[in-house]
């Protein structure tokens, strides 16, 4: 029965047809919204490369600062004839290591190379907006209970 339904003149016919149609919808559709073409991920923008290093830095303070406290606790040394706490030293050694290898490795676009007429008129990004929002807030309020943990009074 299929096979008389497929060996069929008119079914061939319509079938023909219905392929026909469907090419040229999507080529209307094409011609109406052309495929949007990606930047190549080599190419980084500024504030790409500016938020990507904010954020490095701070994930290398929180660790030396986990690092810090787990082993040299309430340690402080003479610098100077000042006593500085082990833990603020250990973090500015690993900030001013991060700095470097940062300033070595990550490079962002030439403002030559931008495209303004093109990109100053494109609409808010909310997403990008909330999620750096959202983790600021987290993080705000995981910072805010750590030190409120810390002041409390021990018995």
């Amino acid at each position: 029965q299929v096979s008389k339904v497929y060996a069929d003149e008119s079914y061939q016919t319509a079938q023909a047809e219905l392929n026909r149609r469907d090419a040229e919808s999507l080529k209307s559709t094409q011609d109406i919204s052309p495929r949007a073409t990606s930047p190549s991920p080599q190419r980084r923008l500024r504030w790409s490369v500016v938020s990507t290093s904010i954020l490095i830095l701070i994930m290398v303070w929180i660790t030396g600062l986990i690092f810090g406290v787990a082993f040299f606790g309430d340690t402080t040394w003479e610098i100077a004839g000042r006593s500085i706490s082990a833990v603020a030293i250990v973090n500015l050694v690993l900030i001013v290591i991060s700095l470097v290898v940062l300033a070595l490795v990550i490079r962002g676009r030439e403002p030559d190379d931008l495209d303004f007429g093109k990109t100053d008129n494109n609409p808010v990004n909310w997403s990008y907006v909330w999620v750096v929002l959202s983790g600021a807030l987290i993080f705000g309020l995981g910072a805010g209970l750590a030190i409120a943990m810390k002041s409390l009074p021990t018995s």
